[in-house]
């Protein structure tokens, strides 16, 4: 349950009532519903949950509470709700009276008698504290801290603010960012709902009263059968023939990195912030994890199995889907560098576990998990390859009356009446808590996209979607990852199973391994074969983002919206048309990612990538050859982030665009130039060292750090070298 998984749970309650205790199991439960206060408008909050729970259907419990003395409703409400003397005010004195003459009572809210009592809601009451952090570097974060702080009403409810949360770290690097954290009161009601007709009522009132500080959520009794909702798993590579089938290996591993290949190499040039990698933690939320020998330092040390000394020849099982999906993600994401079997996107990570797929597991548990497991000042980064509880599904024709009204604020209808797999309007995605919890947090979250049964297409993951949390995906917390086949090869395409976004491309930005071979750990140390999915495309991704957020946290840490943007814009190109239409980026790239955020870099043919300093662009378009077959007939590259030439698919021009506060990175469609020997950009190697242009035939990549919109004839500038 969820209040008994949460540490900081106060248990308010007393007096008589003719409920079952709360917490107990009762065979007529039909759900639980969890309400959460916040902000400066607790008792306006909390009046109208009380008038609209305990209207005619009085979905909400009661009791009657008697003091020992005559005591005014403030002190009560204080004694008895957590309800501070200061939000004691005209709303929810009235919300009170109100409940009270539903039940036949007239109260005098400055005297309460013990022989008349009182009635208030029957609920278990929590009292906890919350933190939002703010990045002052970004405007609209700056101006949303500044307002909470001058609201009076706010002022009540924040307990202390911290300043400049990374300020241990090196001040000197202008990129670290200012981050300031501010920590409030949330007070939190809990009951349950015993008659299941009242479930549609009290699911239509959650969408209806929610706000930014007002969270509802109706947890139907069973749960979220995961298994039902996800399809994933994976076969095995080349690496795993021949070392458990063929067993000509014994002394190696297979990098899951290589699986997904790379445009080039950077290890050479990659020089981390500090002299040791900041360890960063990965949250798996899914199945529990079977510890295995690859993954001793990931662990915490309960959970640990020691590292086999002498036999390496791996054992090997069949993988199921219902015991090991857990442990592959942890594999892919950390598996241990040590001479033999797999090795890990990410192996200095550690993993904190969130067990997801138990049928009591509700969207309540994991928004606490969420909110209690942030580390702001730390590399975090979460993965979750599943969905979020299902949305109540369509009525049928018996449906009631308020089983319409909750389906009309969710789902979207036909002219004729009918319903439809498509949600209502776009705030829709946005009413529950958990994903309030997620879009306010300083973490990445990365997601599988999912994928279509055997044999048919995956579908168009769009704001209408009903699937959370990949119908989040154009946010900046939310990165969404499909999967590709022949991923490390010129060929690499986006799996016909894997979702995808519609041709607007926001909504899955890159695409990862998982469509094809893939090997992993099981149970009791065993090695198994898998079969494809996008469950492993979004473990791979992770594994990149914690080791990216380990080498540059100055960068990343508590900026997922930069971390995000940094692996799209990182991503391969691919000649596949398929996955140029419906993807933000292309192959998620382990090499490219690496390379310093801060500089601009280089990559000429036959010649290793560089660190350059970036000084004009040598006109502002880049003209494309006449038999281009789209309309285009130039870039503008005063916009451009980066800038990439490959034989076999062209030139592709990447920008980042600022949409609704959101950044969204606008990858072209590839074209050829029309001058390709035609200088496109000036640099210098060094700060103090002359100019040299850079033309298309002789560029790989420029990769630039920022924006930058100036331009000038090149003509008389040497090439580069």
């Amino acid at each position: 349950m969820r209040s008994r998984n949460h540490a900081l749970l106060l248990a308010l309650l007393c007096g008589g009532s003719s409920a079952p205790a709360f917490g107990q199991p009762t065979e007529r439960a039909a759900a639980e519903v969890f309400v959460e206060f916040s902000g400066g408008a607790i008792d306006r909050d909390m009046a109208t949950v009380v008038e609209a729970f305990s209207a005619e259907s009085r979905i909400l419990p009661t009791r009657t509470y008697t003091p020992r003395e005559t005591t005014g409703l403030c002190t009560i409400l204080d004694s008895e709700l957590s309800l501070a003397p200061e939000f004691c005010t005209t709303d929810i004195i009235a919300a009170v009276r109100s409940l009270n003459q539903k039940y036949g009572a007239e109260i005098n809210p400055d005297a309460i008698s013990p022989k008349q009592g009182v009635v208030l809601p029957d609920i278990k009451v929590t009292v906890t504290e919350a933190n939002r952090i703010f990045d002052l570097d970004q405007a609209e974060q700056a101006q949303r801290l500044e307002q909470l702080e001058n609201n009076p009403s706010w002022r009540n409810v924040i307990t202390r603010k911290e300043t400049d949360l990374l300020s241990r770290q090196d001040k000197s690097d202008p990129t670290l960012p200012q981050l300031d954290q501010l920590t409030f009161k949330k007070t939190a009601w809990q009951f349950q709902i015993s008659d299941p007709s009242d479930l549609a009522e009290a699911e239509f009132l959650s969408r209806e009263l929610g706000n930014l500080n007002l969270s509802i959520d109706v947890e139907r009794r069973g749960g979220f059968d995961k298994a039902a909702h996800s399809l994933s798993g994976y076969s095995a590579n080349d690496h795993y023939e021949r070392w458990c089938i063929d067993k000509t290996v014994v002394d190696a591993e297979g990098a899951y990195a290589d699986l997904a290949g790379s445009l080039y190499e950077t290890r050479d040039v990659v020089s981390c912030e500090g002299e040791i990698p900041v360890q960063p933690e990965v949250v798996i939320m899914d199945q529990a994890i079977s510890a295995h020998p690859d993954l001793a330092h990931a662990l915490p040390a309960s959970s640990r199995v020691a590292p086999a000394q002498t036999d390496h020849l791996c054992k090997s099982a069949p993988f199921d889907r219902t015991r090991d999906h857990g442990t592959l993600l942890s594999t892919i994401v950390a598996a241990n560098a040590n001479g033999y079997g797999f090795r890990g996107m990410e192996p200095n990570a550690r993993i904190k576990s969130f067990v997801w797929d138990r049928k009591s597991v509700t969207n309540t548990d994991l928004k606490l998990f969420i909110r209690d497991a942030l580390t702001p000042a730390q590399p975090q980064v979460y993965l979750f390859a599943s969905e979020f509880a299902p949305y109540t599904p369509h009525p049928d024709q018996n449906a009631s009356e308020f089983e319409i009204r909750n389906a009309k604020q969710i789902w979207r209808r036909t002219a004729e009446g009918n319903w439809t797999d498509q949600l209502a309007n776009d705030g829709v995605r946005l009413k529950g808590g958990l994903e309030q919890e997620v879009l306010q947090s300083p973490m990445l979250l990365v997601a599988s996209a999912g994928q279509a049964g055997e044999g048919d297409e995956g579908r168009e993951i769009t704001w209408e979607t009903p699937m959370a949390p990949q119908n989040l995906g154009d946010h900046d917390k939310l990165l969404v990852v499909g999967a590709c086949t022949d991923c490390n090869k010129e060929t690499a395409a986006l799996w016909r199973q894997s979702n995808r976004s519609n041709e607007a491309k926001r909504f899955v930005s890159v695409m990862a391994p998982g469509g094809g071979d893939i090997p992993t750990y099981l149970a009791n140390q065993h090695v198994g074969e898998t079969i494809g999915g996008t469950s492993a495309s979004a473990a791979f991704v992770a594994g990149l983002a914690a080791r990216m957020a380990s080498c540059y946290p100055n960068n990343f840490s508590a900026r997922p919206g930069r971390l995000k943007e940094r692996i799209v814009l990182a991503s391969r190109p691919v000649a596949d048309t398929v996955a140029i239409s419906h993807l933000a980026g292309g192959v998620a790239d382990p090499e490219v990612s690496m390379l310093d955020p801060r500089r601009t870099w280089l990559k000429l043919k036959d010649t290793p990538v560089r660190p350059v300093e970036f000084v004009k662009w040598c006109s502002e378009r880049l003209k494309f050859a006449e038999d281009e077959t789209d309309a285009r007939d130039s870039l503008n590259l005063l916009t451009t982030r980066r800038l990439t030439n490959i034989e076999e698919i062209g030139v592709v021009q990447q920008s980042v665009l600022q949409n609704a506060g959101r950044s969204v990175v606008r990858r072209e469609a590839p074209g050829k130039a029309a001058l390709p020997e035609a200088p496109v950009a000036s640099v210098r190697y060094a700060t103090d060292g002359p100019e040299c242009a850079v033309s298309i035939k002789r560029m790989t990549d420029l990769f630039l750090s920022q924006e930058i919109k100036t331009s000038g004839d090149c003509n008389a500038t040497p090439l580069c070298e």
